[in-house]
């Protein structure tokens, strides 16, 4: 497939189309609180038959956390459920206490096989002041290796949050988020 990129200033054409990112799923959101175990916070869906080798899935999510005291955070990317195949572990670290402290999600998921045994690899950044009050804190964010589901059937991406500590003031969150394919 050859794709010519659109340039800045000029008409795209129906043949460029394929360089334009296409909303693919909407994220549905979710929290947990007061809870020490793995929860999902946020769901994404990849339809049946939707992707072909070489595409890529771009994932975007907005969230925020609550904390009290100096808690720990681990926020995950898995297939399914809180329970299913782990994609990759996006954040692990101690929260500060504050309210409403922002994070974000950019990943790119390449697609490296498909069907019954299809193949995601997965790479981009998480910007945060969960940790920090001062400044964003940017991190790198990639999987070593490949995440395996059946892209024959629909498949949900979730993002899971598991606290260190539990209390009713530890809350992790999405606000909104969606998942596209170029």
């Amino acid at each position: 497939m050859t794709t010519s990129l659109i340039t800045a200033g000029s008409r795209a054409v129906a043949s460029q189309g394929s360089a334009l990112a296409t909303l693919v799923s909407a994220l549905t959101t979710g929290s947990i609180a007061s809870s020490t175990t793995e929860t999902v916070i946020g769901t994404a869906n990849i339809p049946a038959n939707s992707v072909s080798l070489g595409d890529v899935l771009k994932l975007k999510v907005l969230g925020s956390v609550d904390a009290t005291g100096t808690p720990t955070l681990t926020l995950k990317l898995r297939f399914n459920s809180a329970s299913g195949g782990t994609l990759l572990t996006m954040y692990s670290a101690t929260a500060r206490a504050a309210t409403s402290s922002p994070y974000y999600i950019d990943l790119d998921l390449m697609v490296t096989a498909t069907g019954a045994s299809a193949n995601l690899e997965a790479a981009g950044f998480l910007s945060d002041r969960v940790t920090s009050s001062t400044a964003a804190i940017t991190g790198q964010v990639n999987n070593i290796n490949a995440g395996t589901f059946d892209s024959t059937a629909s498949t949900n991406l979730v993002v899971t949050a598991t606290w260190g500590t539990s209390s009713a003031s530890n809350v992790a969150r999405t606000l909104q988020g969606a998942l596209f394919k170029t």
